[in-house]
């Protein structure tokens, strides 16, 4: 069976991974000219890990990685709120969490890959059924046939788009910006090397995570009703987090502008049509989550992983697309539900919401937060068949 994966992010390569390692032959086609830097920092928690482990990837990510031991939630004045033992929390797997740039990431999974099955500068145009197969239609005149095509092209997906009709975006009323310091370039000794941290203000975030090889990735939250500058304009950001602790200002004024990226926060309800015909979804284009839990690339992983095994053990194509989709849609759904809550909840806009907030944070005790993410963390997919675990 031939294989066309589109989309070459996070989801896609690791389908690929471990489709090739099923002994299928597979093709991922990218629209981008060439696979390099790609966005900023991510979070791989142990849930994920515990897939690449089984892909034997681990090791080449724990390398080019930061070792996050602890999450840490704190307010802008800084009053610790929570913390949450991350060791402890993925022990269930085996693994902890794992602070990475999305473009060391990339490498490994792209040299994971033979090159020759790699198609960079491959903009989608059609995706055509065909008997047993579909076709798909490149912008640079290229086609190629295959038994089955995976869509691994994110939420604004072109293949959901042509061949199960679109969704709505839903809005999560919040802008993001993304970046990546060098420490050194910080110099400042009260930024964790070891945890990730967020800190929560009045309808404003902002976030801290150890990348490996000497950088820190960092992301800023802003509700959107409060934005009155462009969001191009990175030189209003100290200003806009002026009340948040120092190390705040420092990491923003040592991030150079090209490392900036912004976009606002988006997902899709949670759909139930995953697959037609010899077309399944992957990832962001059937489960695009909000990054408050920093799940929804680890979700790709998971799903990456079951599809392939699905397609290895199914007897034909549409029974591995049920039994896909039966196995990950509950697990999903209920991770874009909670993150997009979560993130309402964790950026009120009114001083007396977030003292609410703060004051509900601090009660909820550090061991159940352990456990809460435990049931997380431990909801791995592995060789099991029963639907909707």
């Amino acid at each position: 069976m031939n294989i066309g994966i589109v989309g070459g992010g996070i989801g896609g390569l690791t389908a690929a991974v471990a489709l090739s390692a099923k002994g299928f032959d597979v093709d991922v086609f990218e629209q981008a000219p060439a696979f390099g830097k790609v966005g900023a920092g991510i979070s791989i928690a142990a849930n994920a890990l515990s897939v690449y482990a089984r892909l034997g990837l681990v090791d080449a990510i724990v390398r080019r990685g930061a070792m996050l031991n602890r999450a840490i939630i704190e307010n802008h004045k800084g009053t610790l709120l929570s913390t949450v033992d991350l060791q402890r929390a993925g022990q269930a797997t085996g693994f902890c969490s794992i602070g990475i740039s999305r473009s060391a990431l990339h490498h490994v999974l792209v040299s994971a890959l033979p090159r020759e099955r790699l198609y960079c500068g491959h903009r989608l145009v059609s995706a055509s059924p065909m008997p047993g197969g579909i076709t798909l239609a490149f912008d640079n005149g290229e086609r190629r046939d295959f038994d089955v095509v995976i869509g691994a092209d994110g939420l604004h997906s072109s293949i959901r788009r042509e061949l199960f009709g679109d969704s709505p975006v839903r809005a999560a009323g919040q802008h993001c910006w993304r970046g990546i310091v060098k420490r050194s370039a910080v110099e400042r000794d009260d930024i964790a090397t070891d945890s990730g941290v967020e800190i929560w203000g009045v309808g404003r975030r902002f976030g801290h995570v150890p990348i490996g090889e000497d950088s820190i990735y960092w992301y800023a939250t802003l509700c959107e009703r409060a934005i009155d500058f462009e969001v191009s304009d990175f030189a209003r950001l100290p200003s806009v987090f002026s009340m948040f602790p120092d190390r705040v200002s420092s990491l923003l004024a040592a991030t150079p502008d090209e490392a900036i990226s912004s976009l606002p926060l988006l997902d899709k309800v949670p759909t139930r049509q995953w697959h037609v015909g010899r077309v399944v979804l992957l990832g962001d284009s059937v489960h695009p989550t909000t990054p408050n839990m920093g799940q929804g690339a680890c979700m790709a992983v998971e799903s990456a992983w079951v599809l392939a095994q699905c397609l290895a053990r199914a007897h034909d194509v549409e029974c591995a697309f049920t039994q896909y989709a039966a196995l990950r849609r509950a697990r999903t759904a209920s991770v874009t539900t909670r993150s997009f809550r979560l993130g309402r909840l964790a950026q009120p806009e009114t001083r007396f919401g977030a003292g609410v907030r703060d004051g509900l944070a601090r009660l909820i005790p550090d061991a159940l937060q352990e456990s809460m993410f435990r049931d997380l963390l431990a909801g791995v997919p592995g060789d099991e068949t029963s639907p909707d675990r």
